[in-house]
């Protein structure tokens, strides 16, 4: 027995193919997005842990040293570190290698040409004292800025390029109760200033006393 009504087209096979097509395109792009839904959280954490780790690492090594200028036209930071075995003071310097424009790293340079490797992708490196405090401004080759703020050091002196020129220059006191002949501290208390003291990092800074 035959329809009364009208009969309908069915699809052709190009049109299954071409419905086969987009559902296959969409598949794709939703699975691409997921995928990237989950690698970006671990770009992130991974960003967040190389920052961490970079900054613990010029903490720690910046603790305690004495910093001689701040130059901020080539960018890079001159200073000094004293090697307690040696009982001598190498001078040091923090810079970027632009040697290759395609692949930039922060380094450590010393006074013999040696040098140790401390952040690579590095496009730009910046300087700046605030206060007793270090602000080192790192740009990435992402154009990702990361701010990290370095404690414990010792500023000796200020040159024309420092931002800070009211800072006192430092003049190692010779009382040997004080200091020993080298510059550094015999015992906690700090470091002579003129019209100042530096205190030490377990001393109450609100009791430190000034100089007349």
């Amino acid at each position: 027995m035959k329809s009364a009504g009208k009969k309908r087209p069915g699809f052709l096979l190009a049109e299954a193919l071409i419905a086969l097509m987009i559902s296959i395109m969409t598949i794709n792009i939703l699975h691409d997005a997921i995928l990237i839904l989950r690698t970006v959280p671990r770009l992130d954490h991974a960003s967040e842990l190389r920052q961490q780790i970079t900054q613990r690492k010029l903490s720690d090594y910046f603790k305690d040293q004495i910093i001689d200028e701040i130059d901020l036209e080539t960018h890079q930071l001159s200073f000094k570190r004293y090697n307690s075995t040696e009982q001598v003071w190498h001078y040091k310097k923090l810079a970027v290698d632009q040697r290759w424009s395609d692949r930039q790293f922060l380094r450590l340079y010393d006074a013999n040409g040696g040098f140790e490797p401390i952040l690579n992708d590095v496009q730009k490196v910046s300087f700046k004292r605030i206060k007793n405090l270090l602000l080192i401004t790192i740009c990435d080759s992402d154009n990702l800025t990361t701010e990290m703020y370095i404690h414990g050091i010792i500023f000796k002196q200020t040159t024309s390029h420092s931002l800070d020129q009211h800072a006192p220059d430092i003049h190692v006191s010779h009382d040997d109760d004080f200091v020993s002949q080298s510059g550094l501290p015999k015992k906690p208390g700090g470091i002579s200033v003129i019209g100042s003291k530096i205190p030490s990092r377990d001393q109450d800074p609100k009791s430190t006393k000034y100089d007349n």
